[in-house]
């Protein structure tokens, strides 16, 4: 793996946080299961108050993983999750052999998170995720030799998003593709109905700048530009014009892919897709492992031109 690991830009972090807020839960030590070793040879250190835990960097993915995506997914779907969750930390890890998982800032379920969160499940699930991360030991995505940014979201609207129409920088290996699969996902599309004077009060929140009356703000609300994938770009509210994920992430809306209707007292998103929308969908990762695709078609459908590496 040396020589291949840069160090990730901070708009990297950014990124790789957006697609949707999970708490970091670090309550203890994950037990090694029977039957189960990792060995990656890089640890990481969890602080707990006054006790400090040390784990294998592969035992620590897989309370990553498991705060990333629901323990029931596809083996393959999970697989692609832990090249995606290890390409991150070793863009920050670099050539280190330690870390501390703060350093990291990845989402991370302990054991006794996921025997509550899982229940009569846990041994299946957990198994699961053993199996995902130990069976891609080492293995992280690159492109032309270097890894990658690994962003990816719940689901989307039928195509990703080019990351240079949501960010305003072109990446060549995150570019829109088709994503048919997200179309059938379950919590797609959603109605969320907000008070006026509440969106107003959000809005003030994010920006200082903003300004709008109750009784005339449904006459503000326009939008005015999406991508080529439907998500809206451009909005217009009050006195101010947002992009998308700004609005998005004023309103704690699930994405930005929306159309709207504002009447004189409530304000109506019905909203297609959970996330921003660019590279993986962990909803078609799982439709195309249910297909019987293996992780690493999945990985080059969602990041075209990339290579899995060591």
């Amino acid at each position: 793996m040396k020589g291949k690991i840069l160090p990730i830009m901070v708009i990297g972090i950014i990124l790789y946080l957006i697609p949707w807020a999970v708490t970091l839960c670090i309550r203890k030590n994950i037990p090694e299961e029977k039957g189960e070793t990792f060995d990656s040879g890089i640890r990481v250190y969890l602080s707990n108050g006054d006790q400090v835990n040390s784990m294998d960097l592969d035992e620590y993915l897989v309370g990553v993983v498991a705060a990333q995506i629901p323990g029931d997914s596809p083996l393959e779907a999970l697989k692609a999750q832990s090249v995606i969750a290890r390409t991150y930390a070793m863009n920050t890890i670099g050539e280190r052999k330690s870390v501390e998982a703060t350093e990291l800032s990845l989402p991370y379920y302990s054991d006794g998170v996921l025997r509550s969160e899982y229940g009569e499940n846990y041994s299946a699930y957990h198994g699961a995720i053993c199996q995902a991360v130990n069976g891609t030991t080492e293995e992280i995505l690159t492109y032309e030799g270097s890894a990658v940014i690994p962003v990816f979201f719940k689901c989307g609207s039928g195509k990703t998003r080019d990351a240079g129409e949501v960010w305003g920088s072109s990446i060549p290996y995150l570019v829109s593709v088709d994503s048919a699969w997200d179309t059938d996902c379950e919590t797609c599309p959603q109605e969320i109905v907000m008070d006026v004077e509440k969106c107003i009060d959000l809005l003030k929140g994010g920006f200082k700048d903003f300004q709008a009356s109750p009784e005339t703000f449904k006459d503000t609300v326009q939008i005015l530009e999406r991508d080529g994938s439907g998500y809206v770009t451009r909005i217009q509210m009050g006195n101010c014009e947002f992009t998308g994920e700004e609005a998005r992430t004023a309103l704690n809306l699930p994405s930005s892919n929306f159309e709207v209707r504002a009447k004189s007292k409530t304000i109506t998103f019905n909203v297609t897709g959970i996330g921003h929308g660019v590279g993986l969908s962990q909803w078609g990762a799982c439709a195309m492992a249910q297909e019987g695709q293996g992780y690493e078609q999945i990985l080059s459908w969602y990041f075209p031109g990339t290579a899995i590496d060591t």
